[in-house]
């Protein structure tokens, strides 16, 4: 620890009797922390006899050992309380003394700011311009901590009273001042940000901008003014962290300041579309219809509605023709796709009722009633007696799919007729999307209590989980090794082992022992969205899981899963409801209780929505401390803020689409 001067170990008879008081007061406080029984009347009678020692003892100065003196007489009823109170009394006079010193070096930096702006305590400002040159940097701090205000009159530099208690405050909460014009940049930057930009290219000297959000620097990009450069440093940092993949709302700002300083991509684009599809109008006009429709069937395995409103924007189709546009998505027939616009055409009109009457299909499949069937087939009926009027009128491949449709839709009514849920099920998810039908499957099996169509739809998704697995090149993590005395017969091996006349041929095929994992996964509310990837990320692992933790609000732990049947992982985890609130920090402390440090892969938002003890990232870091091995996959949105954070302390990945999820798992298993 650093050594004190003589004068912040003394309290000189100059100090006020409140000041003394408050010296009882907290040294009370700390008593009781440590076990010490002091009621408010010995608080108050240590206070008063701490006084009239300071009146009668005639000296000028007391030291840590006076004040322990008098107020171990009234707070020490045993001898080793005696001590305890002299150590309390020399902790706090050191605080204060680095308070002190650190209040001093505040003052010091203010007092130096006054005097660039020409301006001393209780001065008002006229009329002149600070906001430029040499004294907006100076003017821009002293405004962010109070010591310059705006009253009735105009502007105003603040008592030397006032002054001392605003510094007094920032020397309790910050070490220097430099510490605390940072953290009330970030403060202004949240709620105005105009202060901050008038400091201009000095700005850059508090804060680093990759701490901020996208969603600050756009608010701190359009404060900037007539500042090129500072716009400049503000804008590449939108765009490093929009490359990351970093969360943000104001979509359409963000495309603005990207166009307008030139560094607006294909894969910001992208980006940009995802989050506000509106913006695909205006987009069209700056890069093409075809870039946008070649998004549009880029992000439609995973983004659904999205890439039909880009598309829809794009081409400049009405919103009636969105069954078409989700149709030739489906299919990716981006020709068909680019040749329909605002014109009339009779086999897209029937495509169109078609599509509507399989959402209404759908709609049955997760709501169970009788009159979303009957209005699909009304819808149905109606389309495909207006085909067989026009059908002599059309051909090519836009006529193959309407035919196609027709068909499909015929089969998944009759099994709908004869009651046969089965075929039904597996014939609406038949021509989707694998993923798209495991989501579909998911809302099916935690939307209906019908026991058999329960069943039927955890069989389906685990036959689209092996589909998924194989085209998404995800394994369960099984590891087999080479053998010459124990498991199967490997004939490749074998047979170029005997050509090439070795002495031991035989090549054998055994499992060998794989790395376990404790999987934490969050299937609270937020995580909804994401419910497929979720469940797709936590089953590759499924064959290596030794603890499983899924949690919301509270947390539910499956222990001793090395025995397990994977499947039976599995099952669990597509079974798994998304709703709720979130408690990530005790589902921490509960996947990390009373076992061994290993490799812990938590899927979550990161979005701690209850208010517990403790943090996110105090937690990893005490799991980090204890040897734990910690890796966090992330969805799109999550919280920026704990992400930057716990960096240090995990490994982090961030799945934009599902394309991502095979690379991510295969990193982890390989790590």
């Amino acid at each position: 620890m650093m050594k004190l001067s003589r004068e912040c170990l003394v309290y000189t008879r100059r100090d006020s009797g409140e000041e003394l008081g408050k010296i009882a007061y907290e040294v009370a406080i700390e008593a009781r922390k440590k076990g010490l029984r002091v009621s408010v009347a010995e608080i108050v009678e240590a206070a008063r006899l701490l006084a009239l020692y300071t009146a009668v003892s005639g000296v000028e100065t007391l030291t840590p050992d006076d004040i322990a003196f008098v107020l171990s007489s009234v707070y020490a009823k045993r001898t080793h309380e005696e001590r305890i109170v002299s150590e309390i009394v020399k902790d706090l006079v050191k605080r204060r003394c680095l308070l002190r010193s650190s209040a001093k070096r505040i003052e010091d930096e203010i007092e130096k700011d006054l005097h660039i702006l020409g301006l001393h305590y209780g001065a008002k400002l006229r009329g002149r311009n600070y906001t430029s040159g040499k004294t907006q940097g100076a003017y821009a701090r002293l405004k962010l901590l109070g010591i310059i205000r705006r009253g009735r009159k105009g502007e105003y530099v603040v008592s030397s009273s006032q002054a001392r208690r605003i510094i007094e405050q920032l020397a309790n909460r910050y070490q220097d001042y430099k510490d605390a014009v940072r953290d009330m940049i970030k403060r202004n930057i949240t709620r105005h940000g105009g202060i901050v930009a008038s400091m201009g290219d000095e700005l850059l000297n508090y804060i680093d901008s990759s701490e901020l959000s996208i969603d600050e620097l756009v608010k701190l990009y359009r404060y900037a003014g007539k500042n090129k450069h500072l716009k400049r440093i503000i804008s590449k940092s939108i765009e490093e962290k929009v490359n990351q993949g970093e969360h943000y709302n104001d979509a359409e700002s963000v495309y603005e300041i990207l166009r307008k300083e030139n560094m607006l991509s294909r894969h910001h684009l992208r980006s940009i579309l995802e989050r506000n599809p509106r913006l695909a109008e205006r987009a069209a006009k700056d890069f093409g219809r075809e870039i946008l429709l070649d998004i549009a069937v880029e992000i439609s395995s995973h983004n659904k509605d999205g890439a039909v409103e880009i598309a829809l924007k794009a081409i400049g189709a009405r919103a009636s023709r969105r069954g078409v546009i989700t149709e030739m998505l489906n299919r990716r027939e981006i020709e068909l796709l680019s040749s329909i616009g605002r014109g009339p055409n009779e086999a897209l009109d029937v495509l169109n009722k078609l599509a509507e009457a399989k959402n209404y299909l759908l709609k049955s499949l997760v709501e169970r009633t009788d009159a979303s069937l009957e209005y699909a087939e009304y819808e149905f009926i109606r389309a495909a007696e207006r085909w067989s009027r026009i059908r002599s009128q059309y051909d090519g491949k836009l006529a193959d799919i309407v035919e196609s449709e027709i068909a499909r839709l015929k089969q998944l009514f009759d099994a709908a007729e004869r009651g046969d849920s089965y075929t039904f099920m597996k014939n609406i998810v038949k021509n989707m999307d694998v993923l798209e039908a495991l989501k579909l499957l998911h809302t099916v099996y935690n939307s209906t209590t019908d026991r058999r169509i329960r069943s039927y739809a955890i069989m389906l998704m685990k036959s689209l989980w092996r589909e998924a697995r194989a085209g998404y090149g995800m394994r369960l993590s099984r590891k087999s090794c080479f053998s010459s005395t124990r498991g199967r017969l490997h004939m490749r091996k074998t047979l170029e082992n005997i050509v090439r006349f070795s002495s031991n041929p035989i090549v054998r095929t055994t499992k060998c022992s794989t790395k376990q994992y404790t999987v934490v996964v969050d299937k609270s509310g937020s995580m909804r969205p994401y419910a497929v990837y979720t469940v797709l990320a936590a089953s590759a692992l499924a064959a290596s899981i030794s603890r499983l933790i899924i949690f919301d609000e509270n947390a539910t732990m499956y222990s001793n899963l090395k025995r397990v049947n994977p499947l039976r992982i599995v099952d669990l985890v597509l079974s798994t409801k998304f709703a709720g609130y979130t408690d990530i920090v005790n589902a921490l402390r509960l996947a990390a209780k009373a076992t061994m440090p290993q490799h812990m892969v938590i899927i979550s938002d990161l979005k701690q929505t209850i208010a517990v003890d403790g943090s996110v990232e105090e937690i990893l870091r005490e799991l980090r401390q204890r040897g734990w091995q910690i890796t966090i996959i992330l969805p799109p949105r999550h919280d920026t803020r704990m992400l930057n954070k716990i960096r240090q302390y995990a490994r982090l990945y961030i799945i934009k689409t599902p394309q991502d999820i095979a690379p991510v798992m295969r990193r982890i298993i390989r790590s």
